[in-house]
């Protein structure tokens, strides 16, 4: 039971989702080419044709690139909160100790 607790802890499903997005990035996937996306994408100094590249090249990949896009979206937002929340829980802390 403790080995199944582990396995299914928000941290390791976590972990698993960033594992599958970046085996999708790695050479070894069928569904996206990373060299592909750079060579068609516009310069980045024109934000409103990247954009619009990024929202047409999103609607046109497999829905299992668009489902793990927005898997990992959702996992780094949740850790880029508890940073956020951490880093004031121990500032908040430190200026009641000094």
């Amino acid at each position: 039971m403790y080995a199944l607790r582990r396995i299914l802890s928000p941290k390791a499903v976590k972990l698993y989702i960033i594992g599958v997005f970046l085996f999708e990035l790695s050479p070894f996937s069928p569904y996206l080419s990373v060299k592909n996306i750079f060579a068609n994408m516009p310069p980045l100094y024109d934000l409103k044709a990247l954009l619009v590249f990024h929202t047409v090249a999103f609607m046109n990949t497999q829905f299992i690139v668009q489902i793990s896009l927005i898997a990992v979206g959702a996992v780094l937002m949740t850790y880029a909160y508890s940073l956020v929340r951490n880093m004031a829980d121990k500032s908040a802390h430190s200026g009641l100790a000094g």
